[in-house]
């Protein structure tokens, strides 16, 4: 092989080794960029996680305060019925009182 042949043969793999290291440049760039965006993506994703669980947990702090808030008007609604059916009871002894008396005085029995 002659000097010429050789150096031929050095400029050929000295340009290849020059292609082969701007590309090797790309692809480390394009990695860099690649690693960037799933970063920032994961980084986002996280943000909507930790919003997403929060959200859930004042709505379950919210549910729980109404059911509480259901349990309680339950509650006074019973009181409520209790207390009409004992009015009720109340009101019916006065009527039959009221109405033995009128019945009496219209008898001719009078007290």
């Amino acid at each position: 092989m002659s000097n010429e042949e050789t150096q031929k043969q050095i400029d050929f793999l000295v340009e290849h080794q020059a292609r082969f290291a701007v590309n090797q440049e790309k692809a480390d760039e394009r990695l860099t960029r690649l690693e960037n965006i799933v970063a920032n993506s994961y980084v986002d994703m996280r943000d909507r996680y930790n919003a997403l669980v929060g959200a859930q947990l004042k709505s379950e702090e919210k549910i729980a305060a109404l059911a509480e808030a259901q349990h309680q008007a339950a509650e006074a609604q019973r009181r409520a019925a209790e207390a009409q059916a004992n009015t009720d009871e109340r009101l019916n002894t006065l009527i039959n009182v009221v109405e033995r008396h009128i019945s009496d005085q219209s008898n001719g029995k009078r007290q």
